[in-house]
């Protein structure tokens, strides 16, 4: 990877980008998880950029409706980070770190608090690896 990324003015913070869609079983089940993640706070930001709906009103709706109350909606209707990074399917992940470099990618689920998860979240954003 390597490559920098814009990270939705999050300069100088971490973050895990998430793409997801509404109808991706694989999303879904995944969802709950980047929500606790993004609910421990601290400096990490879960961005969750939903890739088949372009209302923020429905996105935030199916949000709420299965309790994810701590990400935000955000949205690629027009599907510009399939396309940046060449997604062919989801979920996708990109772990960037504080300068806005992308260190890690997963094209598939991550079971995010598990113990490799946890540690590569540590050694690559929180620790400033890279």
């Amino acid at each position: 990877m390597g490559g920098k990324q814009q990270s939705f003015g999050f300069k100088g913070q971490p973050v895990v980008l998430n793409i997801w869609a509404e109808w991706c079983a694989p999303c879904i089940l995944e969802l709950p998880e980047l929500d606790k993640l993004q609910a421990k706070g601290g400096v990490l930001a879960v961005l969750a950029v939903a890739v088949d709906e372009p209302d923020p009103a429905k996105v935030k709706g199916f949000l709420i409706n299965r309790g994810l109350t701590n990400l935000k909606p955000y949205l690629d209707p027009k599907n510009v980070f399939a396309k940046a990074l060449d997604i062919k399917t989801i979920p996708v992940s990109v772990l960037i770190n504080k300068d806005g470099y992308a260190m890690v990618r997963a094209d598939e689920p991550v079971a995010w608090f598990s113990t490799d998860a946890f540690a590569l979240i540590q050694q690559t954003l929180l620790e400033g690896g890279g």
